[in-house]
C-alpha cells in the first residue's frame, strides 16, 4: 500500500489533524474533514540535476501519487519547489498553489494556469472553509528575499510553520503572539537556517508544545542533527515535546 493509501484510511476525529512528513521540508497535513494541506514538497531529484545535491533519503512518494486541497510553497528554491513535481500534481482539479511571489512567477513559467495561484502577503490573513492562514516573517536572507512562514489556525489549534529561516524574534512577533501549539521549523544551520538551539529557542519564545524539526538528512550539504535539537529543546523548552518523525511518518495532535 502506497504512503498516499494509508494517509487516506486514517479517520481524523474532529478537533484534530494528522502530520506526515515527506522528508527535507516536505510535510502532508489531514483535518478530520478529509482536506489534505500539503507544505513545501521535494519528491523528484530535480536538486541533483540543476545543482549536484544529490538525495541519501528515498522519496516516499511519487508526485502522480499526491492529492490535496492546497499547496502551500513558503519560498522558491526547488528542494521546496519542487520543479519536476509541481506540474505533475497541479495538473489535477481543484488543487490550488499558495505561495510568495516568487513562486507565482515561478509557478506560471511552468505553465499552472493562474486561477489555481494563491498570492501570500505577510501579514495578510486568508480565509478557507476549514481553516485559516496567515503569512508571517521569515529570514532566509539573500538566497531568498520574500519567503514566508505560515500560521494554519485550525479553530481547536494553530500550527507554526517556519519555512526557511533565521533566527529573528524580535521580528517574528506576530508569530510568537499566536502562541502556536504546534511548531514546525528547519535545525540544518546552514544556508542562513536555524541552528538546533536556536529552534530550540524559537520553540520556547512560541510556547509551543510540541515541536518537528525538518530540513536534515536528504543531502550531505544541509547537515542537520536532530539528536542535538532534543537535547537542546529539553534544556531550554522542557515543556515542549520533541517529534522527530522518520520519513513518511506521521502522528495525529493532539
Amino acid at each position: 500500500m502506497s504512503l498516499v493509501d494509508k494517509i487516506k484510511e486514517v479517520i481524523i476525529p474532529e478537533g484534530s489533524i494528522g502530520i506526515w512528513w515527506l522528508g527535507q521540508a516536505g510535510f502532508i497535513i489531514k483535518m478530520s474533514s478529509d482536506e489534505v494541506i500539503i507544505i513545501d514538497v521535494y519528491l523528484s531529484d530535480c536538486c541533483e540535476r540543476i545543482h549536484g545535491f544529490k538525495r541519501i533519503t528515498q522519496s516516499p512518494l511519487k508526485a502522480e501519487e499526491l492529492e490535496g486541497s492546497l499547496v502551500i510553497v513558503t519560498h522558491a528554491h526547488y528542494d521546496h519547489f519542487d520543479i519536476d513535481s509541481v506540474p505533475i500534481f497541479m495538473d489535477k482539479p481543484d488543487i490550488k498553489l499558495a505561495g510568495p511571489e516568487s513562486v507565482i512567477n515561478e509557478s506560471l513559467k511552468l505553465g499552472i494556469n493562474r486561477a489555481k495561484l494563491i498570492l501570500l502577503q505577510e501579514g495578510k490573513e486568508i480565509g478557507f472553509k476549514k481553516f485559516k492562514l496567515l503569512p508571517v516573517y521569515s529570514d532566509h536572507g539573500n538566497l531568498a528575499p520574500d519567503a514566508l512562514g505560515f500560521i494554519l489556525d485550525f479553530n481547536y489549534f494553530k500550527l507554526y510553520f517556519t519555512g526557511d529561516t533565521a533566527y529573528r524574534p524580535e521580528k517574528m512577533k506576530l508569530a510568537i503572539q499566536n502562541k502556536p501549539e504546534i511548531i514546525i521549523l528547519p535545525i540544518n544551520g546552514k544556508f542562513d537556517n536555524l541552528t538546533p538551539v536556536q529552534a530550540a529557542k524559537l520553540a520556547k519564545d512560541v510556547k509551543a508544545k510540541v515541536s518537528i524539526p525538518c530540513h536534515f538528512w536528504t543531502f550531505i550539504e544541509h547537515n542537520g542533527n536532530p539528536l542535538a535539537f532534543s537535547k537542546a529543546l529539553k534544556k531550554y523548552t522542557p515543556g515542549c515535546e520533541s517529534k522527530i518523525l522518520s520519513v513518511g511518518e506521521g502522528f495525529i495532535y493532539p
